[in-house]
This record gives structure tokens, sequence and C-alpha cells, in this order.
């Protein structure tokens, strides 16, 4: 999701406990999510996260590899 690129503005927590609520709202909002397969998307707890929930509501998954 979004959340890591305010990192780069503000100090705050990084963990999927602070940014769980904030990342499904926007989710629950989409008709598809894109996963880019991006270097240790698959062990991102956040990206399982949402790719679970995403499942559950019936919005569709689209995974993208990256070069």
């Amino acid at each position: 999701m979004l959340s890591h690129n305010l990192l780069e503005f503000c100090e705050m927590p990084s963990d999927w406990e602070f940014w769980k609520n904030f990342c499904l709202s926007f989710l629950e909002k989409c008709d598809e999510i894109m996963v880019f397969k991006m270097e240790g998307w698959d062990k991102s707890r956040g990206v399982a996260e949402e790719i679970k929930f995403a499942e559950e509501k019936g919005i569709k998954v689209t995974y993208k590899d990256v070069d």
C-alpha cells in the first residue's frame, strides 16, 4: 500500500498493526488490487494480509512481475 511512502516524510511506526486499519479502509473501496512482485513481496506480512482481505471480500487480485 502507499503507507511506506509516508515514512519518508514523517517518523512513525512501520509495522502492520499500526497501518492495518489505514490500508484496509482503502482496500475495501477497490475493485482490484495489483501486487507487484518486487523483491521481498512474498515475505511481507502486510501484503499477505491485504491479499487475504481482498480474496475474502471478492476483490480481484492481479500479480505483476517486476523486471
